[in-house]
């Protein structure tokens, strides 16, 4: 019993040296445990993370960290020595607004093991936001003039004035239609044209008289991360006849109103006075009365309704001719004038070039003359110069054609 207990005691040994290492596996920590901020999507940040070895006699080998489509670490594997503490960084981007619960795992092994162990996680909590910028808008042509049902096309300009994209813009009108699509971004300092459509409908009742009438049709440009802003297109829908009936209908309620206005004009009272195809006749209205008609007079009676409707519809008809010729005036006048203003546009900058022209001219007079006196004071300079050295000239062959005689002169003196 002696033998085998002392056969054990190695055994035991091993046992309890192993259950003491594995108690005591050596571990680290992360600072920060977690992120929890809410960050600008379409930019990187920067985030700052410190691991430590809490051991202070072993090392840690093989950290490993885990990458994601949003955060890469600058070095996702790496070694700690006893009691080291390493700076890690990671970069966070994401381009889309969005938010982010998660939890990434770290492994690791140390001196003295091939096990891998399980390192601290670190927590992602953020939300993503687009920063704030901002756009103005322009257009080439705001002001049309269409009958109901006709269109016209015109452009304006999206211009990003901000330092961050636009993102997600959208368009929005009533009676406009858009040659690209909402959902376009526009990046910083950048422009975008946008070709626009309009074109009222006719309505389905009144057509006539919602004509001569400006319409105020507004586009709206929107985002997810500026201001909404906008611009008004002007509609003229000029005068139109759509509807006999509905011309009718108007005639009758304007007769109904000016006669309970005007009770004692003669349209309006017992005696009426009628020219029509240069006939003159006076009409007395009569106080009802019952009376019996005969078939025939019957008959007759709607004979003589029809001829005076047959002369209502003439006189309608000429109404009609005569509106068509004050509307063909009318255009003809416009007509005119848009000429007469374009011939005056015309002729002033016929005379803003003419006067362009001449401060040309003056302004090459002026230089001219300038450049005239510049060779005058030039050629004056030149002659005085050369005067000068005439006479210096003249005075060094004096000098040399007597100098002999000079140096006689001095010699017997």
């Amino acid at each position: 019993m002696i033998a085998i207990r002392k056969g054990l005691i190695p055994v035991l040994a091993v046992i309890l040296f192993s259950s003491i290492s594995l108690a005591q596996v050596p571990e680290f920590n992360v600072v920060p445990d977690g992120v929890d901020r809410d960050l600008s999507a379409y930019n990187d940040h920067e985030i700052e993370f410190s691991f430590t070895n809490l051991d202070s006699s072993r090392e840690i080998h093989n950290v490993t960290l885990e990458n994601t489509s949003y955060l890469s670490w600058n070095e996702n594997r790496f070694n700690l020595n006893a009691s080291q503490t390493r700076t890690v960084n990671a970069s966070f981007y994401t381009e889309n607004i969005t938010s982010i619960n998660d939890s990434l795992s770290s492994s690791y092994k140390y001196s003295g093991s091939d096990n891998d162990f399980s390192g601290p996680n670190i927590s992602i909590d953020v939300s993503t936001f687009y920063r704030n910028t901002s756009v103005d808008l322009s257009t080439f042509g705001s002001n049309f003039e269409l009958q109901f049902g006709e269109s016209d096309t015109s452009v304006f300009r999206v211009r990003n004035t901000g330092n961050e994209t636009a993102f997600n813009v959208s368009l929005e009108a009533e009676d406009i239609t858009f040659d690209r699509s909402s959902g376009f971004d526009v990046p910083a300092g950048e422009d975008t044209l946008v070709q626009y459509e309009v074109s009222i409908p006719k309505p389905e009742e009144n057509a006539t008289a919602a004509t001569n009438q400006t319409y105020q049709r507004t586009v709206s440009v929107s985002g997810e991360n500026f201001n909404e802003t906008e611009f008004s297109a002007s509609v003229f829908v000029p005068f139109k006849q759509y509807d006999t009936d509905e011309a009718e209908r108007e005639a009758v309620e304007t007769l109904v109103q000016f006669c309970s206005d005007n009770p004692e004009s003669n349209i309006c009272s017992g005696e009426q006075i009628v020219r029509y195809k240069n006939n003159t006749e006076t009409v007395y209205r009569t106080p009802e009365a019952n009376v019996s008609l005969t078939e025939e007079e019957l008959t007759s009676l709607k004979v003589l309704a029809n001829t005076r409707s047959e002369d209502y519809r003439d006189i309608l008809q000429r109404v009609r001719l005569q509106q068509n010729t004050f509307r063909s005036e009318l255009n003809k006048t416009r007509s005119n004038f848009s000429e007469n203003l374009n011939q005056v546009e015309a002729e002033s900058e016929e005379n803003t070039e003419m006067i362009r022209s001449l401060n040309q001219t003056i302004v090459e007079n002026n230089e001219r003359e300038l450049q005239e006196a510049r060779n005058r004071t030039f050629w004056m300079q030149l002659g005085v110069l050369i005067l000068v050295l005439a006479v210096i000239v003249k005075l060094g062959w004096f000098v040399y054609e007597n100098l002999d005689d000079w140096t006689d002169d001095s010699r017997w003196t």
